[in-house]
Parts: structure tokens; C-alpha cells; sequence
């Protein structure tokens, strides 16, 4: 009965056999032709590259503008620790501003270092290199012209070149929150650390020194603004040329405050 049994098995096996081989190489084939269609055709993988390359063009103007708001603030913020600075300043020498003066190299940021201690709040994060300072100081030079000397400018340029003149009082100034004491500087300023009004015949700082358009301006240095304190104490954003039309921010005197400017 054994043998039968043996026998009959190996019949069914032999029988069996190509069955099972061609079962064994579709089951190969199928699984080969799987793996080929789940994977990237060289065009399938061109396409997703060039869609990654579309998307990051369109993100990245995104980013960068995120970014240079980003240094906007934080230098609208530096602005106003100066401003807190320069008030304590005024606080401890009877409401006066530091003084408009060059007289033995030192200048309004080196008479505020016991008030601001930290160097980096003077450069603004849009600034790059040796830039010691990324602000000006207004010189008020308007006030000193008109009430000081009133409107004789040989005496008032002798006292200039001797050395400069007084700090400004602060109760002096007849509009604080609408006249500028810091402003913005030209990365590419000569190094001068006051911006300084004079008459249209003689030019102004206005044309050389201050940046209108530090933050957002085109190729052309047009356009996006810069951030200012004024004498108030407060900081804001303006646009680009609004400190100076239609009313020169920087100045004091009607007569300057009202005076056209040079196009810039």
C-alpha cells in the first residue's frame, strides 16, 4: 500500500512540475514589472525638478523681502534704544543734546558710550565692513544760524571752524515730534557724523550724506525709506524723500523747515 502511495505522489509531482515553473517565472516577471512601474522615468524626474526649481523662483523674492524687513525693524529698534540713550543724555546735562562738535575727535556717539554700552546698537544690520556708525546726529545748524547768529554767516562759519557749537536744548526745538534728531547714513558716506542744513547756495548733507532709501530702495537708490528718531523720543519708518518735502524735517527754523531743496 506504501509503495502505491509512493508512487502515485511522484506521478503527481512530475505532472506538477512545469505547472509549477511557469507559476515560479510569472510570479518573477509580475514582481520585475512591479518595481519598473513604481519607480521615476528620467522625463517623470525632469518634470519634478524643473516644478522644485518654478516653486523656489517664486519663494525666494518672498524670503529675501522677509529678510530685509526683517533688518528693518531690528534697526528701527536699535533707533530707539539711541533714543532712549540720548535722553538719559539730556536727562543728566539740564535737557541739552550733545553738542555739534569735532573738537579733539570726539563726536555725539562717543559722548553717548555710558548710555548705550553696546557699540553694535550704532550699525545698522544693512550695514557691512569697518562702518563705526550708520546714523547722523542733526547738527541743528539751522537754529545756530537764524537765532544764534542771527543770519550773519561770517561770524557763524568762524564759530564752525573753531570747533562747532553748543549742544541743542530740547525745549528749544518748537516741534519734537515732527523734527528729526537721527536719520540714516549712506553706506558709502565719507564718515561725517552730523547732518548738517545750510542755505540751497551752499549745498547740504541732505544730497551726500543721508540715506532716503536704506531699506527697499531699487537699483537706483530709489524708493523704500529709512528709519528716523526725532526729538520726541519717538521712531518711525518713512518713505523715501518724505523728511524732506514737503517740510525739511532736519531743521528748526520756519525758514528752513519751508526752504526747497535741491532734487534728490
Amino acid at each position: 500500500m506504501q509503495r502505491i502511495l509512493n508512487d502515485k505522489s511522484e506521478d503527481i509531482s512530475n505532472s506538477e512540475m512545469p505547472r509549477l515553473k511557469e507559476l515560479m517565472h510569472v510570479s518573477r516577471r509580475d514582481r520585475a514589472r512591479s518595481m519598473t512601474d513604481s519607480g521615476f522615468t528620467l522625463i517623470e524626474l525632469l518634470v519634478v525638478i524643473a516644478i522644485i526649481g518654478l516653486l523656489a523662483s517664486m519663494l525666494l523674492p518672498t524670503l529675501s523681502k522677509a529678510k530685509e524687513r526683517a533688518k528693518r525693524t531690528q534697526c528701527l529698534s536699535q533707533v530707539r534704544q539711541i533714543q532712549l540713550a540720548i535722553q538719559m543724555y539730556a536727562d543728566d546735562h539740564d535737557d541739552y543734546l550733545p553738542p555739534r562738535s569735532y573738537q579733539s575727535g570726539a563726536v555725539w556717539m562717543d559722548r553717548m558710550q555710558s548710555y548705550h554700552q553696546n557699540p553694535s546698537v550704532l550699525r545698522c544690520p544693512m550695514d557691512r565692513g569697518e562702518t563705526r556708525t550708520s546714523y547722523l546726529f542733526n547738527g541743528f545748524l539751522d537754529y545756530f544760524a537764524v537765532e544764534s547768529f542771527q543770519g550773519d554767516w561770517d561770524s557763524f562759519f568762524g564759530a564752525y571752524k573753531a570747533g562747532g557749537f553748543p549742544g541743542m536744548k530740547l525745549t528749544s526745538v518748537p516741534e519734537p515730534s515732527n523734527t528729526i534728531l537721527i536719520g540714516e547714513r549712506k553706506t558709502d558716506s565719507d564718515g561725517d557724523a552730523y547732518m548738517d542744513i545750510w542755505p540751497p547756495e551752499y549745498g547740504s548733507d541732505h544730497l551726500t550724506e543721508v540715506a532716503h532709501g536704506k531699506h527697499g530702495a531699487d537699483a537706483a537708490g530709489r524708493g523704500g525709506g529709512s528709519n528716523y528718531g526725532f526729538v520726541d523720543g519717538s521712531a518711525r519708518f518713512l518713505k523715501f524723500g518724505e523728511a524732506f518735502s514737503p517740510l525739511n524735517l532736519w531743521a528748526v527754523t520756519e525758514r528752513f523747515r519751508n526752504a526747497s531743496l535741491p532734487e534728490l
